[in-house]
């Protein structure tokens, strides 16, 4: 994204303007109707008639629930300030309801939220909340007891389809049983510092994102350091195929820019091997998500390249 406003893709090695956007952006939401953008306010690109949130400066996450049979998109808004607001889009008559406010059980503040396959809405949050929403219903989801995990914040989700369904709390790393239970998988000792996201990874293990960096969680008890550039690590992402995404931002020089790098969780024995991956010069990464098709990054610009 260039200081103008203009937002390029690569594909092929060869860079073209899409759009004109407003910079600066921290997140972004795909599905096959709808493309949202969130930073200083919500972007939509969409089919939907009338699909326009809010506009403000304070959403942290977004998530887009489908159901093709019933020919609706659902998306779940989520603010800093832990608040989380729903609309409901419908293919007849291709339009969208107002957003509407949801209240999370106890009224607690609400840290991160997540689809599930089935269309469930899971989300974590402060004092130890955890819940999935099914309909209309809050079905509450103990932590377990024993040393104060029970009343740790829930940072963190990753429910994805084929690979270990994950909770992160402030110093743990917990796993959901097939009964939608969950139980202590790893502990993040002081090494790793206070958590801040954690994405399974196809085959097993997890990438956690912590205080002290991004570290890569075997399924035989191993901890490995992912080795950072220079910069603030911002991001992660884990494809389908397990190569992993680090994103990072230099917003102290912003001449310099961040950094996109891709590599690969190692075999038994293996050495964790990234490369960087071209970007604009100056471009900042602040948020990814990856479609079937594309790995999509947005931040000081936005691109794409070939999943």
């Amino acid at each position: 994204l260039t200081s103008a406003g203009a937002l390029w893709t690569v594909r092929d090695g060869q860079w073209g303007v899409v759009s004109e956007v407003p910079a600066l952006f921290r997140g972004i939401a795909v599905a096959p109707r709808t493309k949202i953008i969130w930073g200083h306010g919500i972007k939509v690109e969409a089919r939907w008639r009338g699909l326009a949130p809010r506009q403000r400066a304070d959403v942290r996450d977004v998530v887009i629930a489908q159901d093709s049979a019933a020919g609706t998109e659902v998306i779940w808004i989520l603010t800093d300030g832990g608040a989380v607001s729903r609309v409901i889009c419908r293919r007849a008559p291709n339009a969208c309801d107002t957003e509407t406010p949801i209240a999370a059980p106890d009224r607690r503040r609400v840290l991160d939220l997540e689809l599930t396959a089935d269309g469930a809405l899971w989300i974590g949050g402060e004092r130890g909340l955890l819940a999935a929403r099914h309909g209309d219903r809050w079905d509450l989801v103990p932590l377990p007891r024993g040393g104060g995990l029970e009343f740790e914040d829930v940072v963190s989700l990753s429910l994805r389809p084929n690979r270990p369904a994950l909770v992160l709390t402030t110093m743990n790393v917990l796993r959901v049983e097939p009964g939608g239970g969950v139980r202590r998988w790893r502990e993040l000792g002081t090494p790793v510092g206070g958590s801040r996201r954690v994405i399974g990874v196809p085959g097993g293990g997890a990438v956690v994102v912590a205080d002290a960096g991004a570290f890569f969680l075997t399924e035989s008890g191993e901890t490995k350091d992912i080795i950072t550039r220079e910069g603030k690590l911002t991001t992660v992402e884990v494809l389908d195929d397990g190569r992993i995404v680090l994103g990072y931002a230099r917003p102290d020089d912003p001449l310099v820019g961040g950094a996109l790098v891709v590599g690969r969780a190692p075999g038994a024995g293996g050495q964790l091997d990234f490369r960087d991956v071209p970007i604009p010069q100056t471009m900042d990464v602040y948020g990814m998500t990856a479609s079937p098709s594309y790995l999509y990054a947005v931040g000081s610009g936005g691109f794409w390249i070939e999943g």
